[in-house]
């Protein structure tokens, strides 16, 4: 490792990671196969411990890339090890970034994108609220949330990291060399609208809706105008520095994970299987399998590279459903499971149709 693990005295090696399986993906998006062009690129990927990006990193070290990942804790050996059990045989490197400090300490990122000709960015501090107060010493919420954040607290600890975070870490960037970004987003860009949160009746989302920003700030929605105001801010900053960029916008990500911590969206399905959550919502959710966005990233990744001319967006999902499949769904799944019988009595929030994902069909896992 460039800066090694504290409890290591050298670097780990490991054995050649194994070939590839190849999967398919609608829209043209297939992942390219591994060759010598590829083998002399580095990615850097933020916030590599995360879900979503372990997958990434996964993704990239089988097609051939040299990858480094940004972590906030060298010393957590727990959320490092699916890293380290990726087997990439010297061609993975951790580095100890924090985007709340990267003002302070630039150089931790700095050094990091040194030499490197791609960025794909997946850190963003996530603070939403969640049933009870089980998740108190849980990272799926930022810490434990039971109510939206303060104006206050949303600024310091979600808005500036993602949004100022996301600017210094561009500039970065471009200092080092990077001239292709890809950055994960999420349909929170697209849904903060009224028009998803009153419909009685089926709505259309596409990759040309923005979330209103002035109504979230009312509504206390922080993540949606966290990444609504990040996601425009990246896209204006390469195109004013000549970088290719696109962005992943996946709906609520669930599927099979090689991190062993809980993210926000399978906390959502817990809640529903540990009696937590005693009704119903009457309302709708959607979801997209973990590996498909990554699969999304690597691909879309690849594309750009290749000087071909992507849209900016591409939304991901697998369709929506009525918590109440959900629950009978789990019900049926999983017996055991405590899941509430009774719906909230609110009215009926509408369902979304989306007119573009690129996800193929849901996985049975």
């Amino acid at each position: 490792y460039q800066r090694r693990v504290r409890d290591t005295d050298q670097p780990v090696q490991t054995s050649p990671p194994t070939s590839a399986h190849p999967r398919r993906s609608q829209g043209g998006l297939e992942r390219a196969s591994s060759s010598l062009s590829t083998r002399m690129e580095t990615v850097c990927v933020t916030g590599a411990t995360g879900m979503t990006a372990a997958l990434i990193v996964k993704q990239l070290l089988e097609a051939g890339y040299t990858v480094r990942g940004t972590v906030r804790d060298l010393s957590n050996r727990r959320r490092l090890a699916p890293l380290l059990d990726l087997q990439p045989a010297g061609r993975l490197s951790l580095h100890e970034c924090d985007l709340k400090t990267i003002h302070q300490s630039p150089h931790e990122f700095a050094d990091a994108l040194q030499g490197c000709t791609g960025l794909i960015h997946t850190a963003t501090p996530l603070y939403i609220p969640l049933t009870g107060d089980k998740w108190a010493s849980s990272e799926a919420t930022g810490g434990g949330l039971s109510e939206p954040l303060s104006a206050e607290d949303a600024q310091t600890l979600q808005i500036d990291p993602a949004v100022h975070g996301t600017r210094r870490l561009l500039e970065l960037a471009a200092a080092a060399g990077v001239d292709t970004v890809v950055l994960t987003s999420s349909n929170a860009t697209m849904s903060g609208l009224e028009k998803f949160d009153s419909a009685r009746e089926g709505c259309l989302m596409s990759v040309l809706d923005e979330t209103d920003v002035e109504r979230c700030c009312e509504l206390r929605q922080w993540y949606r105008v966290a990444k609504t105001i990040q996601e425009r801010v990246a896209r204006e900053m390469c195109a004013a520095a000549g970088i290719k960029f696109a962005c992943i916008n996946p709906d609520a990500i669930w599927g099979a994970a090689i991190t062993p911590h809980l993210n926000l969206s399978h906390a959502v399905l817990l809640e529903f299987m540990d009696g937590t959550r005693t009704q119903i919502p009457n309302s709708y959710i959607g979801g997209v399998d973990a590996r498909d966005v990554a699969l999304a990233h690597l691909a879309v990744y690849q594309k750009l590279r290749a000087g071909e001319e992507l849209s900016g967006r591409y939304l991901m999902t697998f369709g929506f459903c009525h918590f109440r499949d959900l629950a009978a769904f789990l019900r049926e799944e999983y017996p055991w499971a405590k899941v509430p019988e009774e719906s909230e009595p609110d009215s009926v929030l509408g369902y979304r149709i989306c007119l573009l994902y690129t996800s193929p069909s849901p996985r049975d896992s």
